[in-house]
């Protein structure tokens, strides 16, 4: 009697997904990546993928889950001037593949308008105006431009830029 012998290596964990692109604005992050390459026996069931913020310890959040046929997604949920890493996963039915991050950092935001506008002060030669300090949205503010005109008679813009939050005219 013979019998062929049959090998069979047992399903396990699908390869890693690699990350291949990723961009960013001060409003979201793109991430997208290429199908594994083996899946190991077992057809995938989603891709996962996980954020957190780079700049702490933070533990790794679920952001999106979706079919495996799905290489890209856009994050809209990150904020101005941060890092983030970000870990894509394969999921079969023995779990999810293992992953290396991937860190991508977000642009700064234009900053908020000044609020709080106010005349400080009138002279017949002079005006004072000041407002409360810009919210930076993730970059250091480097000035203000202030233009001021006179109503009656009509004249041109005075344009004038400063570093400070009040300006004398």
């Amino acid at each position: 009697y013979s019998a062929a012998l049959v090998t069979a290596t047992a399903p396990s964990l699908p390869s890693p997904v690699r990350v291949n692109a990723t961009t960013s604005t001060f409003a979201n992050v793109t991430i997208g990546w290429s199908y594994p390459t083996h899946t190991n026996g077992l057809d995938l069931d989603s891709v996962v993928v996980r954020r957190r913020e780079a700049s702490g310890t933070s533990e790794y959040v679920q952001v999106f889950q979706g079919s495996p046929q799905t290489v890209l997604f856009v994050d809209t949920s990150v904020a101005p001037a941060t890092t983030y890493q970000y870990s894509v996963h394969a999921v079969n039915e023995m779990g999810q593949s293992t992953f290396d991050p991937v860190s991508v950092t977000t642009l700064a935001d234009v900053p908020s308008a000044p609020s709080d506008f106010r005349v400080a002060s009138i002279s017949s030669s002079n005006v004072t105006v000041n407002w409360k300090q810009s919210i930076s949205n993730g970059a250091s503010i480097s000035g203000y431009t202030v233009e001021i005109r006179r109503m009656s008679p009509r004249s041109d813009f005075f344009t004038g830029c400063t570093t400070t939050t009040d300006v004398t005219r």
